[in-house]
């Protein structure tokens, strides 16, 4: 079952599914773990440009969250504002390319505002994962945007969390 977590959709199990590698083409910032961060900033400055990207794939956006090692501060990611494209040869200016590993994957929906999704996530990573013995991959994570989301309300939204 899902963790005790109110935006989790209570009548589904998570799946599990093996992805091959893909490239997202989007605007990035990196962020200190657990501290304040601009995500919903950047969303708005990335959406009005997503059109500039060629060989963009349509219908889904990616939200990816990648670790950043640091030695001996404190962790720290790098959040990239994307959409999937076929290939990341033409990168506009002010926007980055990053390459998703093949891994697999423990899916979960969140369902509800957007602004409660790391309640979502953190439920996932403290109480479900631990409780079920699968073992974060540490290696980028991602948000799925797809038609089931809508900005005013939230709607759903796909949480991938890579696992050993």
């Amino acid at each position: 079952m899902y963790p005790e977590a109110a935006m989790l959709e209570p009548d589904r199990e998570p799946r599990v599914v093996d992805l091959k590698e893909f490239q997202v083409v989007g605007m990035a910032r990196t962020y200190a773990a657990g501290g304040p961060n601009d995500v919903a900033k950047l969303w708005a400055e990335f959406w009005p440009r997503h059109e500039e990207i060629a060989e963009a794939l349509p219908d889904t956006c990616f939200g990816v969250s990648i670790p950043c090692p640091r030695d001996g501060g404190p962790r720290h990611f790098e959040y990239v504002a994307a959409v999937e494209v076929r290939s990341a040869a033409s990168v506009p200016d002010g926007m980055v390319a990053r390459t998703i590993p093949a891994a697999r994957y423990i899916v979960f929906t969140h369902v509800g505002p957007v602004a409660k999704i790391m309640e979502t996530i953190e439920a996932v990573r403290s109480r479900w994962l631990p409780r079920t013995g699968h073992t974060p991959a540490g290696t980028p994570e991602f948000e799925l945007y797809d038609e089931r989301f809508n900005p005013v309300d939230g709607g759903e939204v796909d949480l991938y969390i890579p696992v050993k």
